[in-house]
């Protein structure tokens, strides 16, 4: 073959053009896809089906070429045309117009894709998002099962393998709560990442049918919102905690992670029962009432199929105390003691139950006020699971109560990393900076915990004891008039009255207070005198408090409030006969008489 001529026969027959002009195209196509599919959260199995698609249609655009021409008159084959006749050039010059018009578009997206991204990158984004430290949001799957009744299925994958992926040393997992809340909304994927503050993202599908489950899993870089992996998984229901175990793994591999002090694994457990622990995780979530005691009955069933997971025990535990002390559906002493009971039986099954081993710490306290145990607890649990948001949640309550506020201080911080969208724990931050003296961050806390929750208790009240304690009356007023509970409502009214110096309306308050707590919070009673400046009463009520095992006391004695009687010997004898440790902050405050 002379590759002279053939060569030459190429020009004439414009198949390097036709060739060139097809590429620039497909890039185009290849460009505008990789920017809309990711806005609609498409799969990333269509930007590469098109790519395939491309890469096959180019030899044969190429073949085309060589056999047609395109003329005024239609398509004919290329040796039919009379090459006397200029009409190749004709072809040329279209070509040439189709390349010169390709090119322009080309540098048109070159330089929108340089100049307008600046401005829709969020600034925000820039500011929050430490890209050094990867983190990341796994999103609550979609329920694709073709009756839809799987849901408790798709958002208990998600909350196993968030679980499984929190044991990563060096990744940041946002738990569940802040990452489901986008559950049901459009929101975008630059959103998401604002708002969570996270490096990449996880999202997915659940189809469920008989005992097949398939997951498609994408794992999304935030930057620039592409596609770093993804893949199907389809098992047996019974082969299920070897799909999580091999997501995780292929999660660990492709952000080059590294485990905490052990193979990421999960547990086994009869596939029956595992459908009725998820459920009842499923149901724990929805943290209402009667929802919560349906999640006990579906847990306890679960444990009679099979009574060797102990995650089942774990959220039995926190179904129970859930039960006992935020809804008062059962007796305080039967329901901690059953908690605990199936706590200690999740620790003996797996040593590594960290979130048993946290609420564990919060029963100690609650119940007998055991500081050294619910230290132990929680250190055992932050040991094991540091990353872990409700490891991290009770720990700060256990380190705030005890004493430790710098520890307290230090934990919020990454409490509320890993849980952005948690909001109330805002409250708790800002009554750990009112313990610390820090009352301009204390009021910052507390006005974003109020901005998201108006209506919820206890954030008004704070507010109003802080402004007492700046010497701001007037405020502390106004913020007594939004608290909706009516014994923190009176006893906020009784004291910013007392602080204008209206003093007749202070004692109307006080009494309707007395009225509703009297018979049992004295702790409550002792903290209203203190702010009343009635040293012999404060003592009296603390001591009524210690003698009644009042639950609000080993919270309340950490208010700065209390300073009117550091100096009087009964109070350092309360703080002993407490079994406060050595290093409790309030020991170093003990003011001596000379």
């Amino acid at each position: 073959m002379n590759l002279k001529k053939y060569f030459e026969e190429l020009k004439r027959r414009q198949v390097i053009k036709v060739g060139i002009a097809y590429l620039v195209i497909a890039w185009l196509i290849i460009q505008v896809a990789s920017i809309v599919l990711p806005t609609f959260n498409a799969p990333q199995y269509l930007l590469k089906t098109i790519l395939f698609i491309l890469g096959i249609v180019f030899p044969i655009v190429l073949i085309f070429g060589w056999v047609y021409e395109i003329t005024p008159s239609g398509i004919k084959k290329t040796k039919a045309i009379d090459t006397a006749i200029p009409k190749s050039q004709q072809k040329s010059n279209r070509l040439n117009w189709v390349i010169i018009a390709s090119l322009s578009l080309v540098v048109v997206l070159l330089l929108s894709n340089k100049f307008l991204n600046k401005t829709e990158k969020s600034p925000e984004f820039d500011k929050i998002v430490d890209t050094s430290q990867i983190s990341l949001a796994v999103l609550a799957f979609e329920d694709i099962s073709p009756d839809k009744d799987q849901e408790y299925l798709s958002d208990g994958m998600s909350t196993e393998l968030i679980a499984l992926l929190s044991k990563m040393i060096d990744l940041r997992v946002r738990d569940r709560r802040s990452s489901f809340s986008f559950k049901g909304k459009n929101a975008t994927i630059k959103t998401i990442a604002n708002e969570l503050k996270v490096t990449h993202i996880i999202d997915g599908s659940v189809r469920k049918i008989n005992d097949d489950v398939r997951i498609d899993i994408n794992l999304i870089n935030v930057s620039d919102g592409t596609s770093i992996w993804s893949q199907t998984f389809t098992r047996k229901l019974e082969n299920i905690f070897q799909m999580q175990d091999d997501i995780a793994s292929k999660v660990r591999e492709q952000l080059k992670l590294k485990l905490l002090n052990k193979n990421i694994e999960s547990n086994g457990i009869n596939p029956e029962a595992y459908s009725l622990y998820l459920q009842a995780d499923f149901l724990f979530y929805k943290n209402n009432a009667e929802t919560n005691l349906r999640a006990i009955k579906l847990l306890k069933n679960s444990i009679k199929i099979d009574s060797t997971y102990a995650p089942a025990y774990t959220l039995l535990g926190r179904s129970l105390v859930s039960s006992t002390l935020n809804h008062q559906e059962t007796p305080v002493k039967k329901g901690l003691n059953d908690a605990r009971q199936a706590l200690e039986k999740a620790i003996l099954l797996n040593n590594n139950s960290a979130q048993a081993y946290a609420q564990l710490a919060r029963i100690d306290l609650s119940q007998n006020w055991d500081f050294e145990s619910a230290n132990y607890n929680i250190n055992k649990a932050l040991q094991i699971n540091p990353n872990d948001g409700f490891v991290l949640a009770n720990a700060v309550i256990v380190q705030g109560y005890s004493g430790n506020l710098d520890n307290a201080v230090e934990d919020h911080t990454k409490l509320l990393e890993i849980s952005p969208k948690e909001y109330r724990y805002y409250r708790n931050k800002g009554i750990t900076q009112y313990w610390v003296g820090d009352l301009d961050g204390a009021i910052k806390s507390l006005e974003k915990y109020n901005y998201f929750y108006p209506s919820a208790p206890v954030g008004y009240f704070m507010l109003a004891k802080i402004y007492f304690e700046k010497g701001d009356f007037e405020k502390a007023l106004e913020m007594a008039e939004k608290e909706k509970i009516d014994f923190m409502n009176y006893s906020a009214h009784s004291f910013a009255f007392f602080g204008l110096g209206r003093i007749k309306e202070s004692e109307i308050f006080f009494e309707k207070f007395r009225n509703i707590n009297d018979e049992i919070a004295k702790a409550n009673i002792a903290e209203l005198y203190a702010f009343l400046g009635d040293k012999e009463n404060v003592i009296k009520y603390l001591n009524l408090a210690y003698n009644l095992s009042d639950p609000d006391l080993i919270e309340l004695i950490n208010f700065p409030i209390f300073r009117i009687v550091y100096d009087d010997p009964r109070w350092e004898s309360l703080l002993y006969k407490m079994n406060l440790s050595k290093n409790h902050h309030l020991f170093k405050k003990i003011v001596t008489k000379k």
